[in-house]
Parts: C-alpha cells; sequence; structure tokens
C-alpha cells in the first residue's frame, strides 16, 4: 500500500545505488567542471555523497563520498561528515587519501539510523549535503512489536463511524452526549482495536504523542472529558489507561480521519518511538472500504409540549454503498444558553434505506427551545413555551422529570382538629376542634400526588403553590392538622429514589364567593421556569 508522506521519494537513481540528493558547491572552482587538471597541489572538487534514499529503521546507512582531484599532485581530501537534522548525534572524520591527479578517490562511512524521518547529512568543509528518509517498519496486524520503553503493540482491526456516546457527570446528575470528532463531513471516526503489553518493571502511561495517523487526529479527550467516559466500545482507551507490569490490555485508540483516505487510499495508524517526532517507526495499514453515506430526510417536532412532554421524528437515509450504524444526537438551546443533549436516534440502515427515529423529551417549563439533530446542522425546529393548562386529575411533569398530579379540588367553611386540653386538676385529654376559615372565606381543599423522577431528584415544594379564586392569591395555609377531613397537608420532599410518592394536601383560605378555584404551581430550576394550572 502506498505510504504516503511517510515514504516519499527525493532525488534520482545512480547506478549500484539510489543517490540522495546533493546540495551545495562540492569544491567547485573556475577549473571545477573541467575534466583536467592544473598545475600545482593537489585540489578537490566535484565532492558528492552517494546514499540510498531510503533506508529500514534500526539499520546503518551506507554513504560513499567521492571528490576528484583536478590538482597537479597526488594528495588527500579530508572533511567532516555530520548530521544536521534527524534523531542521531552522528558525526565522523573522512579521510581519502593518495589521490592521484585527474582521478577521483572514495571512502565509506556508516551511521545508524533508529527512527523514522529525515536524516540530512553534511561534509562540513564542502557544504555538501544529502538526505536520506528512513521509513517506517510495516506491521503484519496482530502481530506484536517492540515499541520502546519495554511496551509492545499491535493494531488488530478498525471500524468507522459518525460518532460516539459518552456520559458523565454534571451539576445535575449524569447526562449522555455524542462526540462527532473534527467538524464537517469530510471526516469521520475511527476506531482502531489494539492490544498493548508492559514488559518492564513499572506501571506506565501512554502518551497520545506517539500514535500517529495519516492526515487525521488522536484524541487524547473528547469535549475535554476523558476517554473513559465513551459508552459501547469494548475494552479500555490506550490512551489514559495506566497498564500495569506484565499486563497486557484489549483496547482502542479513537482518531478523526479525511473520509477520502478511508475511501480511496485506506488508513495508515503509526507508533513513533520518540514522541517529539513527525514520523511515526511502527506502521499498521488499513485497507480502503466503503463507508455508509448519511442524510437526514425529515426533521419533525411537536409544536408545543403536551402534558410536559415533547415528541419527534427524524428520518436518516443511507447513501452509501455498505450499511452501517448511524449514531444521531437530538439536541436543544434555548435563552441563548449552550446546546443540551435531548434524544439518542441510532440504528442499523440498509444502503439505499430509511429508518425513522422516534423519541421523547420531557420539557415543562414555558421557555421556547430551538432543536437540531447531529451530525446534520442545517435543519432547525423551533418548539414554542408557555404555560399549561390543566383539568384537576390530569398528571404532568415538573421539575427534575418529577410527575405532579392535583386533584379533588373541595371548598368548607371550617374543618375538623384535634388539641390537647388541660383541666385545673393537672389532667389533659385530646379533644376535637374546629378551626373556621373566618367571615367571608372558606378553605380550598386540592390532593397533590408527586414522584420522583430521577434518583436524588426533586419535586415541587409547598411553597411553589398559589390558589387563584374570587378575585384573589392565596398562598398555602399553615395550622393544625385536619382530622376533618382526615388528610394531612402535603411537604413534599427531596432527595428521593426514583419512583417515591409525596402525598398530601395544600390548604388555601379563599374567598367565600370563590368558584372554579385554580391552584398553579409555578418554580424556577436550573434556569427554567415551570408554570402549571389546574383549574
Amino acid at each position: 500500500m502506498q505510504r504516503r508522506r511517510y515514504l516519499a521519494l527525493c532525488g534520482t537513481a545512480a547506478a549500484g545505488l539510489l543517490a540522495g540528493c546533493n546540495e551545495g558547491p562540492g569544491g567547485n572552482s573556475d577549473s571545477a567542471n573541467q575534466q583536467g587538471t592544473v598545475e600545482g597541489p593537489a585540489q578537490f572538487n566535484n565532492v558528492l555523497i552517494n546514499a540510498p534514499q531510503q533506508a529500514a529503521i534500526g539499520s546503518e546507512v551506507e554513504m560513499t563520498i567521492t571528490a576528484r582531484n583536478f590538482g597537479g599532485e597526488t594528495g588527500s581530501y579530508t572533511d567532516r561528515i555530520v548530521t544536521v537534522d534527524g534523531d542521531t548525534d552522528f558525526a565522523q572524520d573522512v579521510s581519502i587519501g593518495d589521490v592521484p591527479a585527474g582521478q577521483t578517490g572514495e571512502t565509506t562511512v556508516k551511521a545508524k539510523v533508529n527512527s523514522a524521518g529525515d536524516y540530512r547529512f553534511k561534509l562540513e568543509e564542502a557544504e555538501v549535503f544529502t538526505t536520506v528518509q528512513v521509513t517506517a517498519e510495516a506491521v503484519e496486524l496482530g502481530k506484536m512489536v517492540d515499541v520502546g520503553n519495554n511496551l509492545q503493540l499491535t493494531f488488530t482491526d478498525a471500524s468507522f463511524q459518525n460518532g460516539v456516546y459518552y456520559r458523565y457527570v454534571d451539576n445535575v446528575g449524569y447526562t449522555t452526549d455524542m462526540f462527532t470528532g473534527q467538524q464537517g463531513n469530510k471526516y469521520i471516526l475511527g476506531v482502531f482495536r489494539a492490544k498493548m503489553k508492559n514488559a518492564g518493571s513499572q506501571e506506565t502511561l501512554i502518551l497520545p504523542d506517539q500514535f500517529k495517523i495519516d492526515g487525521g487526529t488522536v484524541h487524547a479527550t473528547i469535549d475535554g472529558k476523558p476517554l473513559t467516559t465513551v459508552e459501547g466500545l469494548d475494552g479500555k482507551p490506550l490512551l489514559g489507561s495506566p497498564i500495569k507490569s506484565g499486563e497486557t490490555i484489549d483496547g482502542w485508540v479513537l482518531a478523526s480521519i479525511p473520509v477520502e483516505n478511508v475511501n480511496k487510499n485506506g488508513v495508515d495508524i503509526g507508533w513513533a518511538l520518540n514522541k517529539n517526532s513527525d514520523s511515526p517507526d511502527r506502521l499498521w495499514s488499513f485497507p480502503p472500504r466503503a463507508l455508509p453515506d448519511w442524510q437526514q430526510l425529515e426533521f419533525r417536532l411537536s409544536e408545543k409540549s403536551s402534558d410536559g412532554m415533547l415528541s419527534g421524528e427524524v428520518t436518516i437515509r443511507n447513501q452509501g454503498q455498505v450499511e452501517g450504524t448511524f449514531y444521531g444526537l437530538a439536541e436543544f438551546h434555548y435563552k441563548g444558553i449552550g446546546w443540551e443533549p435531548g434524544a439518542y436516534p441510532t440504528g442499523t440502515i440498509a444502503p439505499g434505506a430509511t429508518k425513522t427515529f422516534s423519541f421523547e423529551y420531557a420539557w415543562p417549563y414555558v421557555q421556547q427551545t430551538e432543536w437540531r439533530v447531529q451530525p446534520f446542522e442545517g435543519k432547525r425546529q423551533i418548539v414554542e413555551g408557555g404555560p399549561q393548562s390543566l383539568s384537576y386529575g390530569d398528571q404532568t411533569l415538573g421539575i427534575d422529570g418529577s410527575q405532579i398530579r392535583l386533584s379533588n379540588p373541595r371548598l368548607m367553611n371550617s374543618y375538623g382538629y384535634t388539641a390537647t386540653d388541660s383541666s385545673n386538676s393537672g389532667t389533659s385529654q385530646q379533644v376535637t376542634k374546629r378551626r373556621e376559615a373566618g367571615q367571608g372565606k372558606r378553605f380550598l381543599f386540592v390532593d397533590v400526588e408527586a414522584t420522583v423522577g430521577t434518583e436524588g431528584g426533586q419535586v415541587p415544594m409547598p411553597s411553589t403553590f398559589v390558589a387563584e379564586a374570587g378575585g384573589s392569591t392565596a398562598k398555602p395555609f399553615t395550622g393544625p392538622t385536619p382530622t376533618d377531613p382526615d388528610v394531612s397537608f402535603y411537604s413534599g420532599a427531596n432527595g428521593g429514589k426514583k419512583g417515591d410518592k409525596s402525598k398530601g394536601t395544600l390548604v388555601f383560605v379563599v374567598p367565600a364567593s370563590a368558584s372554579n378555584p385554580t391552584v398553579t404551581y409555578k418554580e424556577d430550576f436550573n434556569l427554567r421556569t415551570t408554570e402549571i394550572s389546574w383549574q
């Protein structure tokens, strides 16, 4: 397979050797290009370094240095050859002795090259240069090889997808998001399956700088989160996972790669022995392959939430020639706040086929929202906000995914309660008394049932309710607990388990003339406002 920039050649072939690219004056004088000689002591021109254009890692590069004596006497040519670029500190004195007048002499030097890259050698006095490209070692898939620092590595397989999901904890609990890598449809995420063994005596942590991928980017994090938050991939991320002494781990490397590379050229992933090197020293190659091609045909959302829920559909077509798994993210924002994940349409779609994904999202808030589906950003949908109006007995969603139902409103002039009376003799007894609403007033009793929606989640508290009746508003009444009717005051509860219920009765003092009273729940939570009325 073509190695692209790693194996680019320089110079032209020469008999018996691939001659390196010679640069510089080479000891030229006014007579430098003449084949004759001049009177006097030995003088040298046509100084050349003949070297292979390419060499393998770990080999010795053999270079032949030639110089022509255009002087009138036998003499010796001396110089010093050094590396000016490359992963070596090579330097060696050069001497070509007893070169007769008009003849060319030569000598050979060898330089060890231990890592990939361009090695530029220079004859210091003649100012002649040559460049040798040391190419990466091509490694068979599945074959473990040494990669330095007592580590062994191999890659076994690669898959390509338009996104990966990851899960992390934020200020409101667990959140699942999607990472698509480099933006735009010119790139795709590559998941490279690998094995790595730590044959050393110390625990090690792999650095991202040592992985190299042609034309792509190896990801050490996703949206600033560690790779360990990724879901749905077998094994551990090689980057960021400590490897104990003697341990072999099955893992993966995540990278953004140009789609064209995958389709036409295939993909090379490499390892650099020196983290500061631009070129890999070990190279695993994956042949070209066809990819699915996703198109969003339709994106529909309800115009407004119903009972605190939004519903939506997105239709995706696979325009490619191979089956693939689509990974999508329906996300929204409001009030200029950044995009938040809402739903995760995902599934396998055959070539030329379409699939419609349906989803629901809890949104009991008054704010208007704008939605889109990743990885498509063009088509967006607006969902209008506003307060909810319900009938008593209806259930809806509240803050933090909770469920709320208000029911059984009733008006009464007084209620009974139990109190303790003490006599002059020091004895006490329980007695039933009546609590009057007051002149021109009545009590409004409304039953409340709230269910915790998430682990450790919140439900509405009594202070978030208000009654509207007879042209006035009232907050919940606090007083003796009623025994006639036999009810308990609603108190709410926070931090409960998912599914825990809080039941009770809200009591309000309203005008005696009130009819068809309305109770409204209103609360601000995480920059969102819930407003729900029952009537």
